[in-house]
This record gives structure tokens, sequence and C-alpha cells, in this order.
């Protein structure tokens, strides 16, 4: 065997093992002026518009996503109102593209044809942008300062930096794409049953549990099904562990039934985010957490302030064992931004 075939056949290995066990390798946000950026681990990118802090807040916000393997751009605004079914963008006050706005709920702005990149160059080359609808009435203001930069950092990241493909300063460099496919990650799908915990039960995990003395006004405790395992019932159960501003805390655990009908918990186990936890560090906690039992999926987001612009965010399947991360979302500063960055993705496979 070749040294290059040898090497060829490690990074297949490698690569093998990763997809199929993943390990969550999240993206690093970057901020630039008014502008953060982001690229998850397949190397999409997205940089979104912030507010400029010495002036008064506008509510309109853009978004630039870009993949890296298909080469596509979408532009979306937001945060709007308007009657109008026509916009105009002005950049720097000369008009730099108008269309059609979708008039749906919640109302926007979507570019992702040949005008994106054009648009886009724009953008990087402005300072700022204004909105105005079909009769020429402003509906807000973004600041580009950063832009170039945000944009500049997507076309370094996805191999683009001077290819005519780039969106600051493109080249004649030849584009040589790079890209890392999504992750799989296989969950056995759970066949629910009507075995879960009594209420007396959950009473019991309640006061033996640290979460006993941080549970104020009304809580809400749950407790679904897992299906079974070597004959026994398994449950998922999430007690209410503290509230905050706009954000309410649990934690989950998982309970197996014994063949005397006695339930035995633990600490929900996750390949991922450990940073809230109980006051004792025994259990992760999870904060505004909504389970779906079809997809066998666990949300959690936490919002740093009422506004909603900054915070993160994570999905996670029940693989069977462990809870796996199939997405975040982050947005470290609060400054206006409409949309959170997104920094893991992956695919799931229920198997039976």
């Amino acid at each position: 065997m070749s040294v290059r075939t040898f090497t060829a056949f490690v990074l297949f290995a490698l690569c093998s093992s990763a997809m199929a066990n993943p390990k969550p390798n999240l993206g690093v946000q970057k901020f630039f002026g008014d502008w953060a950026v982001a690229c998850d681990n397949r190397l999409e990118c997205e940089a979104v518009s912030m507010q400029p802090e010495d002036l008064a807040f506008e509510g309109i916000s853009l978004s630039l996503v870009r993949t890296s393997l298909q080469d596509e751009i979408g532009i979306t605004l937001g945060g709007f109102d308007t009657k109008s079914d026509r916009y105009q963008i002005l950049i720097d006050g000369r008009k730099a593209v108008t269309g059609q706005i979708n008039t749906a709920a919640p109302v926007s702005i979507i570019i992702n044809d040949k005008d994106a990149p054009r648009l886009a160059r724009t953008l990087a080359k402005g300072s700022m942008l204004e909105l105005r609808d079909g009769k020429g009435e402003v509906l807000g203001k973004i600041s580009l300062k950063g832009s170039s930069a945000a944009f500049g950092y997507i076309d370094k990241v996805q191999n683009r930096a001077t290819t005519k493909t780039a969106l600051v300063n493109p080249g004649a460099k030849r584009l040589r794409v790079k890209s890392w496919p999504t992750p799989v990650i296989a969950a056995k799908r759970i066949v629910p049953t009507d075995t879960t915990p009594d209420a007396t039960t959950l009473v019991g995990l309640i006061e033996s549990s640290s979460c006993k003395d941080e549970r104020t006004n009304v809580t809400e405790d749950t407790a679904y099904s897992l299906g079974n395992i070597d004959g026994k019932a398994r449950a998922l159960v999430m007690i209410s562990c503290g509230t905050g501003a706009y954000n309410f805390a649990s934690a989950a655990y998982i309970g197996t039934e014994d063949t005397k009908g006695k339930w035995q918990f633990a600490p929900a186990q996750f390949d991922y985010g450990d940073a809230v936890r109980t006051m004792d560090g025994s259990v992760q906690l999870l904060i505004n957490a909504d389970w779906n039992q079809a997809t066998q999926t666990m949300s959690s987001y936490a919002k740093g302030r009422g506004l909603g612009d900054c915070g993160n965010a994570e999905s996670y399947v029940w693989d069977g064992a462990q809870f796996r991360l199939i997405s975040a979302l982050a947005m470290q500063q609060c400054r206006g931004a409409l949309d959170w960055l997104t920094i893991w993705q992956a695919d799931v496979k229920l198997v039976d």
C-alpha cells in the first residue's frame, strides 16, 4: 500500500468514525463592529446585523447565510411592518435592489437569487442600509459597520478569499471547495407504553433531589414513556428546578422500573452543555425545556433578556442511552439581533 493510499484510508476511517458517533464541535461566534458571524460544523456560515450601541433601536435586522458546498447565498430582512407589497433597499442613499415583500406573517424580505451576491458585495462596501416600502416610506435602517469584516471571515472559513466567489475583494485564485458533511446520529426509536411513574413516586424523587429547595410558585412536573429496555419500563421525568427572569429551569431524570414495580432514577446524560447545573452540580439543567415525543427531541433555550435578542438554544435527540446534541444556536451580545447564529447541526436517523 502506497503512502498516499494509506493516508487516504486513515482519513476515510477517521471520517467514518466521526460520522457514526459525532462529538459536538461547535462553531465560534465572531463580532465585528455592528455585525456578528459564525460558521457551524458543516461550514455553513451566517452573518447578522446588530443594533449600534449609540443609536435608538430600529427593530429591523438582516441576516446573510452562505452554504459552502452548494455556493448558495440567502439574505433575509425582518423586524418591520408595512402594508406595502414592494420594497427598496438603499445603500448610502443609492438604490441597490427592489422587489416583492413577503406579506405572510412574519412580514419579511427574502433574497436568494442572482441579486443576493451582488447585494452582499454592496453591503460590504457601504456604511448604512435604509429600507423603504414601495411608496418610499422608511421602514428602518441598519448599520453596515463591520459587515465587510464579517463577510471576509466567511470567505476565509469557506476557502473563498480572493476567488471570484468571494464577497470581499474577489480575485482570480482558483476555488477549492471546503466543506464538511452533516453528521448523522442514529437513535433507537421509542415505542412508548402506558407505564410511567405515579404521582407518589414523583414526589419521592423531588424530595430526594437537589431541586427540592429551588421550586417556587407554580411548578409543573411531567413524565413520559421511553418504552422498554430488557423488559423493563423506562421513563423521562422532568421536574421544576428554579426560575429566573424569562427562564424556567428543569432537571431531567431517567427512570427504570424493576420487576417489583419500583422505580430507580438517575440524572439524564447529555453529550453537550453542562454550564448550568443544580446547586450541588449533580444534574444538568435545561432552560424553558420542551419534550417532543414524536421526534424524541428535547429543546432548551435561555434568553439573555426579555427582548429575546441574545441567549442560546439547543435541541437533543434521545438515542436510547443519552441525549445527543442535534442543533445549537447562540447570540452572545444583546444588541437587537433577531436571528441567533447556528453553531452546530446534525441529522437524525431513527432505527428500530
